[in-house]
């Protein structure tokens, strides 16, 4: 199942039996899904093509102006932070890595030996592309994976805590109100933050 990068935390959480994946499209038998976005165009010049032939999703694509015919496996962003990251292979493939494991802890050893890298290795090209630690990196992912999960979804916020990767329901509020300037509860009050 295809779904938005904002909506992916969320999803997998609601329907941990679905399995998601970070593509722009999903055909399957009578099934289709897609990211949202331009996500339905590009499925639907996919099955232009498949039906039509080339030629015919080629002049479509034109009509919308867009650049090219972009494939259904083509990867979404994890994040509009995560765009320009193109030319440092190391770190899209770290963020990705991070990405997948937010829910555990102490992971930077782990992804760092993945890598073929040493954990010194892969905090400096944190510092010199991103700006800040890996730990910083996946604290904030952590934090707005939290965030989506507490809007969208009607779970304690100590289950929250927990899926997000943080060790206790005490460490979690202090590190969201550091973030966000809010408490975590905030992000359910009616009519939104106070």
């Amino acid at each position: 199942c295809a779904v938005h990068w904002e909506d992916m935390p969320a999803m997998r959480a609601e329907f941990p039996e679905i399995e998601l994946v970070n593509e722009l499209f999903v055909l399957d038998r009578n099934r289709l899904t897609c990211t949202g976005g331009t996500g339905p165009l590009d499925m639907m010049l996919a099955l232009i093509e498949a039906r039509l032939g080339r030629n015919v999703a080629e002049h479509v694509r034109a009509i919308f102006v867009l650049d090219r015919i972009r494939p259904s496996a083509e990867r979404q962003p994890l994040d509009k932070d995560d765009r320009g990251h193109a030319g440092q292979p190391m770190l899209a493939r770290a963020m990705v890595m991070i990405e997948a494991r937010l829910g555990e802890k102490q992971i930077l050893g782990e992804i760092a030996g993945e890598l073929g890298i040493s954990l010194r290795q892969l905090q400096r090209l944190f510092r010199a592309h991103v700006g800040e630690s890996p730990a910083a990196f996946i604290r904030a992912r952590r934090l707005k994976r939290a965030q989506g999960m507490l809007q969208s979804l009607r779970v304690p916020v100590t289950d929250v805590a927990m899926a997000c990767g943080f060790g206790s329901s005490t460490h979690f509020a202090s590190a969201y109100h550091d973030y966000f300037g809010h408490p975590p509860r905030a992000e359910r009050r009616p009519g939104g933050i106070a």
